[in-house]
């Protein structure tokens, strides 16, 4: 309930910007894998609202990286959707996560 207030609240990109999250990657991820295990298709909606950055990047490699552990199809066709130089990102997260 907590994440999804929190992302209602930040849902847009202005508020986003204005809440500092360009400057708190951790952050972003945490809430995107906490949205994930309530909502994998809100996750990833909110997630691509995201603005350019190391807050958008991150969300969607850690994302990435805790669906596969769920549903690797899902996780996939979602990585594959994206546009190329974020799925190529992400795959190459995945590949390496600890790097």
């Amino acid at each position: 309930q907590r994440v999804a207030a929190v992302t209602e609240i930040l849902g847009s990109p202005e508020a986003q910007e204005a809440a500092g999250w360009k400057e708190a990657p951790e952050v972003t991820s945490k809430l995107a894998v906490d949205l994930l295990q309530q909502d994998a298709e809100r996750a990833t909606t909110w997630v691509g609202g995201l603005p350019e950055g190391d807050s958008r990047s991150w969300a969607m490699k850690n994302l990435a990286a805790n669906w596969k552990n769920l549903d690797p199809v899902a996780a996939g066709n979602w990585v594959n959707s994206l546009p190329a130089a974020e799925r190529a990102e992400v795959r190459e997260y995945l590949k390496n996560p600890g790097n």
